[in-house]
């Protein structure tokens, strides 16, 4: 095999380069001035203990991924689309939790020099935590028209399995998890009595269901802590 012309050579190499290398995760200038705040507040229903403390992880996503840098082959965004936040909790007595966010809390910048990426508030990721096992639930952080939106969804356990650890695949630590299955609903307005669907009756009795309900409303704030 004969080999490349030098500057073929070097030509290959700075090639490979670009598409080996990895752009650099950039974080989004924080918005001193947000004034579109959302309050969210998260309760369980049925759980098997009181719920004694709870952890809050808010996801802001970019809207238009053209504004992120790409893959040179894929095309796919070399970097992630969201940014994650740690929530202030606040706990509300008979173990309800809330926490206020700021959909516009991060600036619309052109971090890239591809354009500007348009951040928003998708949703919060909530663990509750009863001492024993913990319930994890994934709820909307704003709602459209100034509606309060709320969502219910279910969370089957069984008592032989509250002592048996699942791997945190997070912290390598193993913890007792209550199992999620994919059963749910939305709806806009107040969350009467609900029931999970047929296939989801059918494998877990009614008394082992852990419901999780979740609202979010506008919240009258000027600006962030």
């Amino acid at each position: 095999m004969r080999p490349l012309p030098r500057l073929a050579g070097i030509a290959a190499c700075t090639l490979l380069l670009m598409a080996c290398s990895k752009p650099e995760q950039k974080a989004p200038p924080e918005n001193f001035s947000a004034s579109e705040a959302f309050t969210f507040e998260v309760w369980a229903e049925g759980a098997p203990r009181p719920i004694t403390s709870a952890t809050m992880t808010a996801y802001y996503q970019v809207m238009d991924s053209s504004c992120l840098p790409s893959k040179p082959i894929s095309g796919a965004s070399a970097v992630s689309w969201n940014h994650l936040i740690s929530a202030e909790v606040k706990p509300l007595g008979d173990g309800r939790f809330a926490t206020t966010l700021f959909n516009d809390r991060f600036l619309d910048t052109d971090l890239y020099g591809l354009g500007v990426c348009d951040w928003e508030l998708v949703f919060v990721e909530t663990i509750l935590n009863d001492g024993t096992v913990r319930i994890r639930h994934t709820g909307s952080a704003t709602t459209e028209w100034n509606e309060p939106e709320q969502i219910a969804d279910f969370h089957a356990y069984s008592p032989s399995d509250f002592d048996v650890a699942s791997n945190d695949r997070n912290s390598g630590v193993s913890t007792p998890q209550i199992e999620s299955v994919q059963s749910g609903l939305l709806v806009l307005g107040p969350v009467g009595p609900a029931k999970p669907d047929a296939d989801f009756d059918v494998r877990y009795p009614a008394a082992e269901f852990v419901r999780v309900v979740s609202t979010s409303h506008a919240a009258n704030l000027a600006v962030p802590r």
